[in-house]
C-alpha cells in the first residue's frame, strides 16, 4: 500500500483516486474535521431528531386508557362529573341480571382505575337482582345511591349497611317496611336520607311509627326527605325524637295541622318543608 495513504493527520482522510487522463495517483483529502465542528454537527442532528419526535407526539394521538375504554363501553350509562369522579346508571328494564352482573364488574373496574372513583351509582329496574347489593361495598368511593322499582328485601337492604363512606341514599318506589328502615337506620355515615314509598297493603309489610322511630335514630343524619301517603300523628312523634335532623321535606296528602304541632320538639331543625311549601316560622 502506498505510504502516503497510510499517513493519518488528525480527523484528516485522504483515498486513491486514479486520474483518468494521465494514470496518476492522487489522494484527494476530504475535509478537515476539528473536535468541536464534529461536536456541533451532532449536537444539530440530535436536537433535529428531537423537535421531529416533538411534532410527531403532537400529530400522533396517544393510545386510549383502559379507563377511557371502560367508559366508552359503558357508554351513557357512566357520566364523568367535575373533578374526575364519575356517576353510574343501569336499568333492569329488558336487561339480565347476568347483563347487570357484567356492567356492575366493568364499573367497578372503572372505580378500581379513575382516580376519584365512582362516586353515585344509580340502579333502576324490577329486574336488578337484590344480590347485586353483596358487591357494593367494593367501591371505594361510593357517596351517594340511588334505587328505583327495585324488589329489595330487608335482608338486601342490610348490605348497603357495608357500603364504608355512604353519605346520601335515594331509595323510590321501591318496598318498604319497618324492617327496610331498621337496616337503613344502622347505615351510620348517612347525612342524606330520601324515601318515596309506594302504596302497598298491609301482606307485604307496613311502615309505620316504629320503622319512623328507626328513621329518627340514625345519629349523622342531617337531611329526610319524605314521599308517602298514609302518615298520621304517632308516626310524626317518632320522626320528633331525632337529635341530628336539620331539613325536613314531608310529601303526603294525609298531612294535618296536627301533625305539624309535634315538629317543634326538633330542636336544631332549620328548615321545614311540607308539600312542597317551605315553612319560613316553625309552630310554637
Amino acid at each position: 500500500m502506498d505510504s502516503s495513504f497510510s499517513q493519518w493527520q488528525p480527523f484528516s482522510f485522504f483515498f486513491k483516486h486514479r486520474s483518468e487522463t494521465n494514470g496518476e495517483n492522487k489522494a484527494i483529502p476530504i475535509p478537515r474535521y476539528s473536535l468541536r465542528t464534529l461536536l456541533i454537527e451532532f449536537t444539530s442532528v440530535g436536537v433535529a431528531l428531537g423537535v421531529a419526535l416533538a411534532v410527531w407526539r403532537l400529530i400522533t394521538p396517544d393510545p386510549p386508557t383502559r379507563e377511557e375504554l371502560l367508559v366508552a363501553s359503558l357508554g351513557r350509562t357512566v357520566v364523568q362529573m367535575p373533578g374526575g369522579e364519575y356517576r353510574a346508571s343501569v336499568s333492569g328494564d329488558g336487561v339480565s341480571p347476568r347483563q347487570v352482573k357484567r356492567w356492575l364488574s366493568a364499573v367497578l373496574e372503572l372505580d378500581r382505575l379513575s382516580s376519584e372513583g365512582v362516586q353515585e351509582l344509580v340502579l333502576v329496574g324490577f329486574s336488578v337482582d337484590g344480590r347485586i347489593l353483596h358487591d357494593l361495598r367494593k367501591f371505594r368511593s361510593l357517596q351517594k345511591l340511588r334505587i328505583d322499582f327495585c324488589e329489595f328485601t330487608s335482608s338486601d337492604i342490610r348490605q348497603i349497611q357495608r357500603i364504608h363512606g355512604l353519605r346520601c341514599l335515594d331509595y323510590r318506589w321501591c318496598e318498604f317496611t319497618n324492617e327496610h328502615a331498621e337496616g337503613i337506620a344502622k347505615c351510620s355515615e348517612l347525612r342524606s336520607l330520601e324515601i318515596w314509598r309506594r302504596w302497598q297493603n298491609s301482606e307485604t309489610g307496613q311502615f309505620d311509627s316504629e320503622g319512623m322511630r328507626s328513621i329518627a335514630s340514625m345519629e349523622n343524619l342531617e337531611s329526610l326527605r319524605f314521599f308517602s301517603n298514609g302518615l298520621d300523628r304517632p308516626m310524626m312523634e317518632s320522626l320528633a325524637e331525632s337529635h341530628s335532623l336539620t331539613e325536613i321535606f314531608i310529601s303526603s296528602s294525609s298531612l294535618s295541622e296536627s301533625m305539624v304541632e309535634v315538629l317543634p320538639n326538633i330542636k336544631q331543625l332549620k328548615k321545614l318543608t311540607l308539600n312542597g311549601k317551605e315553612i319560613e316560622t316553625l309552630p310554637q
